[in-house]
């Protein structure tokens, strides 16, 4: 296990990650948080993991983004939803989180300090990493998982599922600027595509429909009124201040 410098060591230890011998792969579709903590916690197994990612490395994704606030132009695989980090990279790094029922919370925060967040997240009530530093974090958990054998496909997007007796054994993908497709194998494949990959789950509606369920989600409304209407309600018809248009 690693330990985290400059704080005190009792429960702040990070897992070991060990050298894929490339015996098992697992081809991990996305790069956001959850495709790269289930590459971290492949190689606690010594397990190979192979990120597909269609959009780009953070540094130009940050042009990427750049450019749509700058020239209206949105790039339809290097955007604020798609490339390296997931959404989460060029948002504000708040770790909120309403669930404590589907692991060890602390272990993913203990993780982010060891790769360069503030080690306040580990005591904070609202751990906050910042816009600033995420990118950073992000590029430091990719080096580490490629030193250690991993693989990372960028601009590369799933495009189908390899099938063979009814399990997925790999995915064929596509190059998203040449168009050029290649397949990829291994053992197994995780999808961690978050949940703006429309095509993802049309590819699985095809493949295996009993995979997916429905999911419960939350409208806010908004309503606007005249400002009669409301005056006349609040103040009932009368008015408090003349001098109000």
């Amino acid at each position: 296990t690693g330990e985290l410098p400059g704080i005190n060591q009792t429960q702040t230890t990070v897992p070991e990650w060990k050298h894929a011998d490339g015996k098992y792969r697992v081809i991990i579709v996305g790069s956001g948080p959850a495709g790269l903590f289930g590459a971290l916690r492949l190689l606690e197994n010594g397990v190979q993991p192979v990120i597909i990612e269609r959009g780009e490395e953070t540094q130009q994704r940050k042009k990427d983004i750049a450019a749509i606030s700058s020239r209206g132009e949105v790039g339809k695989d290097s955007n604020y939803c798609f490339g390296e980090g997931g959404a989460g990279t060029f948002s504000d790094g708040k770790l909120y989180t309403r669930s404590s029922k589907r692991g060890d919370i602390s272990r993913i925060l203990r993780i982010f300090a060891s790769f360069g967040a503030d080690a306040a997240i580990l005591t904070d009530a609202h751990p906050h990493i910042g816009t600033d530093r995420l990118p950073s974090i992000v590029n430091a958990m990719r080096k580490k998982i490629t030193e250690l054998g991993g693989e990372f496909h960028f601009n590369t997007k799933c495009t189908r599922f390899i099938k063979e007796s009814d399990v997925i054994k790999g995915i064929t993908a596509a190059d998203v600027k040449t168009g050029d497709t290649k397949e990829f194998r291994a053992d197994a494949v995780l999808l961690a595509t978050g949940h703006s990959a429309s095509d993802i789950y049309e590819l699985l509606a095809c493949t295996a429909p009993e995979a997916l369920e429905a999911k419960t989600f939350a409208v806010g409304v908004r309503v606007e009124h005249l400002r009669e209407l409301i005056d006349s309600i609040q103040f009932h018809g009368k008015r408090q201040d003349a001098n109000l248009p």
